[in-house]
């Protein structure tokens, strides 16, 4: 009685880290909420972000002139402690640039904004992570 008892625990307890440790690889579509910071999909976020931010210091996109979203639309030494004071702003749509990443929590109709007046200069992508460099459509 007490091994069926262990080993049901046991096949229960296994089962329950198995759908954790896959959850945290599950990355919704743009239109979902996610909690992603909670998530192990935070880890393949933060060297793309290097990326992307490196790329805008190449080819002269102005951070302070680009809109980005939360967590993003602060200082970059609020994020990575490194002493850079330059700073995204919020979005507003009017601005050219936007550093967007999926793992952003957008309303839908934010979403469309972006798919309707921006187009991507630049994508980077890990783990199905990614974030795209948008510059806005001159019309």
């Amino acid at each position: 009685m007490l091994i069926m008892e262990y080993r049901a625990k046991k096949i229960i307890f296994s089962g329950m880290l198995v759908s954790l440790l896959l959850g945290n690889l599950i990355v919704y579509p743009d239109t979902f909420a996610q909690g992603w910071d909670a998530s192990l999909a935070h880890l393949s976020y933060w060297p793309i972000r290097k990326e992307a931010i490196n790329y805008m210091e190449e080819k002269g996109i102005p951070i302070g002139k680009t809109a980005s979203f939360f967590p993003n639309s602060t200082s970059i030494d609020n994020i990575d402690l490194n002493g850079d004071i330059r700073a995204f702003e919020g979005y507003s749509g009017d601005e050219t640039y936007v550093f967007y990443s999926n793992v952003y929590n957008l309303s839908d109709e934010e979403l469309q904004e972006l798919q309707e007046n921006y187009y991507t200069l630049k994508l980077f992508k890990k783990n199905n992570v990614r974030i795209e460099i948008m510059m806005k459509i001159a019309r």
